[in-house]
């Protein structure tokens, strides 16, 4: 009886390990074919049709994070190719990564009559003050990148991915690309709220991955990073 009951307990586990490791693998399976999707290229445009005539003769200031940022940098090339593209005079200024400097950039926008100030990943609540200045000048700001601006916010208008669906991703790629196999070190900048936001979620993500791992975490900051994070 001993016997037949040890196999018995026998067949159970493995049967119970079989259905985990199926699991485990149908996981992995949806995350790849998230990831899959995620790398489609775009061929249908969803936004408006149309738009309000475009003013003449504006110039704006874009205000970048860091030159040392890609995502700043993209960011604000884009806001400068798309002025440029209605005539507009659009001058770049590099933030250093340095909320002094961010603050003094939007404070020269202001002397110069800026009509407008673009915050290429430049975040709002570090430079609040200034903006708040902006808006009594009637210089118009735009928030790239960062999340979305409070109702009182002097932010006029805002454009942004939406950073938890990017952090989840990532995380199915990354169990993709590992073989469900990652063992991850994330290095986090948390001055940044839409930065938050993303390893929030892919810590979420990750976790479904049953044999990827997140062996540890490091705070960094973008004006420290170039001397700091090799």
């Amino acid at each position: 009886m001993l016997v037949s009951r040890m196999a018995g307990l026998c067949t159970a586990v493995l049967v119970l390990a079989g259905l985990s490791a199926a699991r485990a693998d149908d996981q992995l399976a949806a995350m790849g074919t998230a990831a899959d999707q995620s790398r489609k290229t775009v061929t249908t445009w969803h936004g408006p049709t149309s738009s309000p005539p475009i003013q003449k003769n504006k110039n704006i200031y874009v205000i970048t994070c860091s030159s040392q940022g890609v995502g700043c940098t993209r960011a604000a090339a884009g806001a400068k190719e798309a002025g440029e593209a209605a005539g507009w005079t659009v001058r770049i200024i590099d933030g250093k990564g340095d909320p002094g400097t961010w603050n003094g950039a939007i404070q020269s926008a202001i002397a110069a009559k800026a009509d407008g100030i673009v915050l290429a990943a430049v975040p709002p609540a570090l430079v609040g003050d200034a903006l708040e200045r902006a808006k009594k000048s009637n210089v118009a700001i735009v928030s790239i990148f960062n999340p979305i601006p409070a109702a009182d916010s002097p932010v006029f208008a805002w454009v942004r991915p939406e950073h938890p669906v990017q952090g989840a991703l990532m995380a199915d790629w990354v169990a993709q690309d590992s073989n469900g196999q990652a063992r991850v070190l994330i290095i986090e900048d948390r001055e940044f709220g839409e930065l938050r936001q993303r390893v929030d979620a892919f810590k979420k993500e990750i976790a479904k991955c049953t044999g990827c791992e997140v062996v540890a975490s490091e705070d960094t900051t973008l004006g420290t990073m170039v001397q700091r994070l090799a």
